[in-house]
């Protein structure tokens, strides 16, 4: 488990806020499709205004192309409100759907001012965060019923900003050196709360380089000459502590596919 994410089982106030506008895009995106775009009456050129600044903020990183991973959690409560009528299979109770939103939108202003929140206001927020995340897994369970039993992932982007897509490997086009460093930060969640046990591997050249168990973690790959190559691919792969699993022996694997120079005069 990444350290200082989680505090006696607790989500830490940033990683709660993460989640839980992770948790509803992820809604948005089941409920609505490409469709959150005309439906939630958002300023569609003040988005692509944010992604253009963090383009020009993130020099060599891969910037999410997706507008609604700009959005902040009170345009994500303005999609949501405008359409509730087929968000409340999901969200059941409009009033405690308010309540909660009002207390996120107050928790949330406090760490961004460098301020530190109570204890209970910590407990509250990351109980508010793992409800919202248990509401949208059952949801989403309903329409697809293999997600009541094994784990999700909610986000997997390496340190370049490169995401995981369901169809299978991401091919990055993007040339790395040996020695040089890259990171992934993964993020799941499980409806039954089992541990969820995460690896780094680079079966084409070397096994497993890392490994990491929680709800968030990073694992770090450290290019080495033996992943020199035109198509060097690493696996993450998850895996709950369970006894059953998605595909017999883990929940969950994506690629991620580099190329790797030869080192100087090599």
């Amino acid at each position: 488990m990444e350290a200082g994410l989680r505090h006696n089982g607790r989500m830490e106030p940033t990683e709660a806020i993460n989640g839980i506008e992770a948790s509803l895009r992820l809604l948005i995106r089941s409920v609505l499709g490409s469709d959150w775009v005309t439906r939630g009456t958002l300023d569609v050129a003040t988005l692509e205004a944010r992604r253009e600044e963090e383009r020009k903020r993130r020099d060599g990183a891969a910037i999410e192309s997706d507008l609604l991973a700009y959005t902040h959690i009170y345009e994500l409560r303005k999609i949501i409100v405008k359409n509730w009528e087929e968000f409340k299979p999901a969200l059941l109770e409009r009033k405690r759907f308010d309540i909660y939103m009002d207390r996120i939108e107050d928790f949330r202003n406090v760490p961004m001012h460098s301020r530190d929140l109570l204890p209970f206001e910590r407990d509250l927020l990351s109980g508010i965060a793992g409800e919202l995340r248990n509401v949208v897994t059952i949801y989403r369970s309903q329409r697809g019923p293999d997600l009541n039993h094994y784990p999700v992932v909610d986000s997997l982007v390496d340190s370049f900003g490169n995401e995981f897509n369901e169809s299978g490997a991401h091919f990055t086009n993007l040339r790395l050196q040996v020695g040089q460093v890259v990171d992934f930060h993964c993020r799941g969640w499980d409806a039954q709360d089992r541990d969820l046990n995460w690896k780094l591997l680079t079966r084409n050249f070397r096994g497993e380089a890392d490994s990491a168990t929680g709800d968030t973690v990073n694992l770090r790959w450290v290019v080495d000459e033996s992943a020199v190559g035109e198509n060097t691919s690493i696996e993450i792969e998850m895996t709950s502590s369970g006894k059953y699993h998605r595909h017999r022996s883990w929940d969950f694997s994506t690629r991620f596919a580099y190329h790797v120079d030869p080192p100087t005069g090599g």
